[in-house]
């Protein structure tokens, strides 16, 4: 299984840059996003392996770092499982296709952290703009990347519970398939199984609050 380390970070070091560069963590940092509420950290650094002696040496590594200087991380390491990753086919927007649910978020309380994800992402310049929308009046929310064929859009939904990522994930997949309008798409689940975050209290992005079926 595929799994991704990544380190978000709010305010950045020397030290810290040193450290992560060490691990083979690389920079993987978001653009300015256009729309008027999205969720991206200061620095975004990532690791990809499907090594689970790497995935444990690195997060080990990770906590004792942290241990040796404390007050120096201000943000947080998580390691996801990717449980699910499905490729999109392109194909012409059927506007009559709805996403069935409509999401309300909310604030995490300081020390709790999400236990997964939905990432949809696509390339932004190809991808029909109704689509965009609808994801974002259904509650999902923006990212976006420079890819090599141009800006990448990540819509996003995190979960406190993974049970809430567990209801709304087959209706989204279908209604991907079904709807059209996304090129270079994809969907993602990515299951959090560990993290570490810093004390000082910062705002994450949100979580499901309520989900409510149309």
């Amino acid at each position: 299984m595929m799994h991704h380390i990544h380190a978000d970070i709010e305010q950045t070091c020397d030290s810290l840059e040193q450290f992560l560069r060490s691990c083979g963590f690389a920079p993987d940092n978001f653009i300015e996003c256009d729309w008027p509420v999205s969720y991206e950290p200061y620095k975004h650094w990532t690791i990809k392996t499907d090594s689970a002696t790497l995935l444990k040496k690195t997060t080990t590594a990770f906590r004792q770092w942290d241990a040796e200087n404390p007050g120096m991380l201000v943000g947080y390491m998580e390691a996801e499982a990717i449980t699910t990753d499905i490729q999109i086919s392109r194909m012409e927007f059927n506007p009559a296709v709805q996403l069935p649910f409509r999401l309300t978020t909310k604030r995490l309380p300081l020390g709790v952290f999400r236990q997964s994800e939905i990432h949809i992402s696509f390339s932004e310049n190809e991808t029909d703009m109704r689509l965009r929308q609808a994801l974002h009046d259904s509650g999902f929310y923006p990212a976006r990347f420079m890819e090599t064929y141009g800006p990448e859009e990540i819509w996003t939904i995190q979960a406190a519970r993974r049970v809430d990522i567990e209801a709304i994930l087959p209706a989204t997949i279908e209604y991907l398939r079904t709807v059209g309008g996304a090129a270079r798409c994809s969907l993602q689940e990515e299951r959090v199984t560990d993290y570490l975050v810093s004390p000082v209290d910062f705002e994450l992005p949100p979580v499901i609050n309520t989900i409510t079926w149309l």
